[in-house]
């Protein structure tokens, strides 16, 4: 999944009120996957979409990411006590796994966030959130370890337990980010689509002019 994001505002050479570069505003968001069919050969699939129908392709990213995720999820989840000791190689951190589980649905949406925000050009989202998830996991297992451990100590459980909630916030965290920029899209396309006939109106009469 891969995003661009081309944003320069108009340029007045000699300030006398026509612009000689127009402002650009460019946003363009697309896939690309591939399939090995031998050693030396491959079969390509892509996708670009810089029309509206983005907003739906990011949508959609979000729902593949997830779905997989889900599926991690659930497998994971009911069957840590094979995955521990056949593919971690210790069967010590099963129950640390069956609870690391829950964090995937929301790193799969994060990630896809993220990376549409890297995208655009917006990489302080990403940072902020990213510090949010660390807070949030320190701060859940020192509550937790003085909460519900009678020695005070920070066992593995509780530790995996404050990754899977400092996801959870993180995961808010962006989710509101991106209504946040995609309200604003939408009402800076809307505002666009509104004023255009009459940015061609004034553009007409000053050529008559």
């Amino acid at each position: 999944i891969f995003g661009t994001h081309h944003s320069r505002d108009a340029y007045d050479a000699d300030n006398d009120g026509f612009s000689e570069l127009c402002k650009l505003n460019n946003a363009t968001i697309g896939f690309r996957s591939f399939f090995k069919t031998g050693l030396y050969s491959k079969i390509t699939a892509e996708y670009i979409d810089n029309s509206k129908k983005k907003i739906q392709l990011f949508l959609l990213a979000i729902a593949c990411s997830l779905c997989i995720a889900v599926f991690l999820t659930f497998f994971i989840g009911s069957k840590s006590a094979f995955v521990a000791p056949f593919f971690v190689k210790e069967p010590a951190v099963t129950e640390g796994l069956r609870i690391l589980s829950y964090s995937f649905p929301f790193c799969a949406i994060t990630s896809v966030i993220n990376g549409y925000f890297y995208g655009t050009k917006k990489s302080g989202i990403p940072a902020i959130s990213q510090i949010l998830e660390q807070i949030l996991r320190v701060g859940t297992v020192l509550f937790m370890a003085g909460m519900f451990s009678d020695s005070g100590k920070v066992s593995c459980e509780l530790a995996v337990a404050g990754l899977v909630a400092g996801e959870i916030g993180s995961c808010i965290f962006n989710l509101c980010s991106l209504y946040k920029n995609l309200s604003a899209f939408t009402l800076q396309q809307k505002t666009l689509e509104h004023n255009s006939p009459k940015c061609v109106f004034l553009l007409l009469l000053i050529d008559l002019y």
